[in-house]
């Protein structure tokens, strides 16, 4: 009898130690749901910070996030929004930390005002494809300062609804990969892409959000279609 009672304890403890491997796993697999793509500590940080404000909807609603939960990323956090009559993404919001990076205020502005040609439609093509399939871009290109000085910068663009107009917004990080003692006194005059991703996220089949739109603003979109930026293709 007592052998058999430490063959049972002897079992318990196998399954006990199994499932909490198990759950080991489990757990590390969680961490790294964040694509690889995204590279700069700020940028994971918000997604996370989307992909739970969005919960089982295809875009986050703007009047329920809670930017207080980003707070540290709050400066290099900005809104943009495409203006139906011009066609042009404006800064709908910027932060201080990315009118600072730019040496100029730029709520209110063009987003890609400066942008060489190819840039410009490359990134509006991005921008699109953030509005019209809902799903998250990632960017990261060299910025150029009017005295000659380079910096490297990532873009991520999440899609967010303005439950008031119902109008789909990008939800944006902008952020530098250093920070260099003349951020604030020079002005970035030119822009070159290095690469640009789209971010899959899952599908989610009772979620109606955007459907009628997608259609509508596919057919309306003037500009080329998405373009994928492959590492090395630009020096």
């Amino acid at each position: 009898m007592h052998a058999f009672v430490e063959a049972q304890r002897t079992a318990m403890t196998h399954l006990y130690k199994k499932r909490k491997a198990m759950e080991f796993i489990y757990d590390n697999q969680q961490k790294s749901k964040i694509p690889a793509d995204i590279m700069h500590p700020s940028s994971r940080t918000l997604f996370r910070f989307w992909e739970a404000a969005r919960g089982e909807m295809a875009a986050a609603k703007k009047q329920d996030l809670d930017l207080k939960k980003v707070a540290k990323i709050l400066p290099n956090l900005s809104i943009l929004e495409r203006d139906a009559a011009t066609q042009i993404y404006q800064w709908r919001l910027a932060g201080t930390g990315i009118c600072r990076l730019w040496g100029q205020e730029l709520t209110g502005n063009d987003v890609l005002s400066g942008w060489p040609d190819f840039e410009r439609q490359t990134m509006l093509s991005g921008f699109d494809m953030i509005v019209a399939s809902l799903q998250p871009c990632v960017a990261r290109f060299k910025a150029i300062s009017s005295l000659g000085t380079e910096i490297g910068i990532e873009f991520i663009g999440f899609p967010i609804q303005d439950t008031n107009s119902g109008a789909i917004q990008i939800l944006a990080a902008v952020v530098p990969f250093q920070t260099p003692d003349w951020l604030g006194t020079q002005t970035l005059v030119n822009f070159e892409i290095s690469s640009m991703r789209k971010i899959w996220t899952e599908s989610l089949p009772d979620d109606q959000l955007g459907t009628s739109r997608t259609s509508e603003f596919t057919r309306q979109a003037k500009t080329p279609p998405f373009l994928k930026i492959i590492d090395g293709g630009r020096p």
